[in-house]
């Protein structure tokens, strides 16, 4: 019961994820994810590179009865000790609201056009890098071997899609 407890509920830590194996297997496919789509590339640290720390945050994604359909886990940069500036407070995430939806879905119907959908993972990615930012490998899921080295974020990757 205590097992199935861990698994139902979000971890605390990175260590405690790596105990439960579901958990674990979502580091794991977030960090192959991220190598498909060549979002970095390790390298030693330089003595004036600033390396930002990274976060795992997790989810249980449930369908609308409830029942779990996948565990899934982020490697994140922790932008908290990135000092206020005109440029992070323009920093957002665009999200769709469901009433434009509904419109959308309206419309097209009434127009007799059909409506497709996609699914991007890690569509963050794409985005244009203007600066060089070095983030310390995902925490529990370090490359063998090269624990001392840094990932250095090279923005979007066109041969990897």
């Amino acid at each position: 019961m205590a097992l199935q407890a861990e698994v139902d509920s979000l971890p605390r830590s990175w260590k405690q994820a790596l105990h439960v194996p579901l958990w674990k297997e979502a580091m794991v496919n977030e960090v192959e994810e991220l190598k498909t789509m060549r979002a970095w590339e390790l390298v030693k640290r330089a003595p004036d590179m600033k390396v930002v720390p990274g976060l795992w945050r997790y989810r249980i994604k449930k369908d609308e009865g409830g029942v779990i359909q996948r565990y899934k886990a982020r490697w994140v940069m922790d932008g908290s000790r990135e000092p206020f500036t005109r440029q992070t407070e323009a920093i957002y995430s665009p999200v769709a609201e469901m009433a434009m939806i509904r419109t959308l879905f309206a419309l097209a119907t009434a127009l007799g056009h059909q409506v497709l959908q996609a699914d991007f993972k890690n569509a963050y990615l794409n985005a244009e890098m203007t600066e060089k930012i070095y983030v310390k490998q995902p925490y529990g899921i370090e490359e063998p071997g090269e624990e001392d080295r840094y990932a250095y974020s090279k923005g979007p990757s066109t041969d990897a899609l």
